[in-house]
């Protein structure tokens, strides 16, 4: 039981991400302004919590249930799409709902690697009014604000 904390442990720090390597290596492909260096470091970044997540679950699913279906003869590919797909399929979603969630607050990987207007998420566009305004919250910041809050909520 301890060895697996502690495995458990040696793979988090493992997906430590350093954004500076991650900046060099998007610079250095020519990613750094579009859509895809928009997404790659949001993948890098959350990647390993979706996996962790569905690690969890996929652990915690019985044997047996993959055993039955294969007495009853089915093939791999069969136990796989008729049986544990299905059972997967709710943590599958709510996994994407919280991976989703994390990707729309996210603004350090979004402000370093969208440079362009055209790329900039609703996180670095509300930064920007803040800092461009220098008002503090004013109302249109409010209404942008609150523009950009409704998405999460509307998915979940």
């Amino acid at each position: 039981m301890e060895g697996d904390r502690l495995g458990i442990l040696d793979g988090a720090a493992g997906a430590v991400v350093d954004p500076g390597d991650l900046l060099v290596q998007l610079r250095g492909s020519g990613l750094i302004g579009t859509q895809l260096g928009a997404i790659v470091p949001d993948t890098v970044l959350f990647l390993p919590f979706a996996i962790w997540l569905l690690t969890t679950f996929f652990r915690e699913l019985p044997a047996e249930v993959e055993d039955a279906a294969r007495v009853d003869g089915a093939g791999r590919l069969r136990v796989l799409t008729s049986v544990v797909m299905p059972l997967a399929a709710p943590f599958l979603f709510a996994t994407g709902v919280f991976v989703f969630v994390l990707a729309w607050n996210e603004l350090v990987f979004a402000s370093t690697f969208t440079l362009s207007e055209f790329v900039r998420s609703v996180t670095v566009v509300l930064s920007d009014l803040v800092a461009e305004a220098r008002l503090g919250f004013s109302g249109p910041l409010a209404a942008a604000a609150l523009v950009a809050a409704l998405p999460p909520p509307c998915c979940s």
